[in-house]
């Protein structure tokens, strides 16, 4: 798809209309991820050659290989599921520390968060900034230990927090150390 024909395809799109929406992101992800899909089929062709340039190839896509690599049934050799799943870890590994990388920067944006608050709602949640939420997201990846409903409530704990305190988790966090949720009163 070309960027005139997506951009035609955003202009046409409702995205309150779930069933379309659904359509049209299955057709991006499957031609998005065309080639890393004939790649990683092709990672044991017969030719030697394609075979070769077809592991080029992976290794060069990162995190674009990742899905069809992991979708891929798992070949017979065993080196060569190892050499898959290590090509999956590395690009995962170098997706993560960009990810941390930017995270890391966005702690010292201290720029108030916009929050959409539901008229209803009994309590207005508390004011947030880029840094609270960039805080909030760097733990849920790099401690993923924590599952899923306890980075939830930590976060609401954490939020809660006055702003001075945050900035103490903040700056605690920049040295690896997070603080247990119990903690976060």
């Amino acid at each position: 798809m070309t960027e005139d024909e997506l951009i035609e395809s955003l202009r046409n799109l409702d995205p309150d209309n779930r069933p379309a929406m659904d359509a049209f992101v299955k057709k991006v992800v499957r031609e998005s991820r065309a080639p890393a899909r004939i790649a990683v089929a092709n990672l044991s062709a017969s030719d030697p050659k394609v075979a070769a340039a077809a592991v080029a190839l992976t290794v060069y896509l990162k995190d674009i290989a990742i899905v069809p690599l992991l979708e891929a049934p798992e070949p017979a050799a065993a080196d060569d599921r190892v050499s898959r799943i290590e090509t999956v870890v590395d690009a995962q590994v170098e997706l993560r520390e960009k990810i941390t990388a930017r995270l890391t920067k966005m702690l010292d944006d201290k720029a108030p968060v916009p929050i959409n608050t539901d008229r209803r709602a009994e309590v207005a949640p508390p004011p947030r900034r880029v840094c609270d939420d960039a805080y909030v997201l760097l733990r849920r990846l790099l401690n993923p230990a924590e599952g899923e409903e306890e980075q939830l409530f930590t976060a609401k704990a954490f939020l809660l927090l006055p702003d001075d305190r945050k900035d103490a988790e903040i700056l605690k966090a920049r040295s690896g150390i997070w603080t247990r949720r119990a903690e976060l009163r």
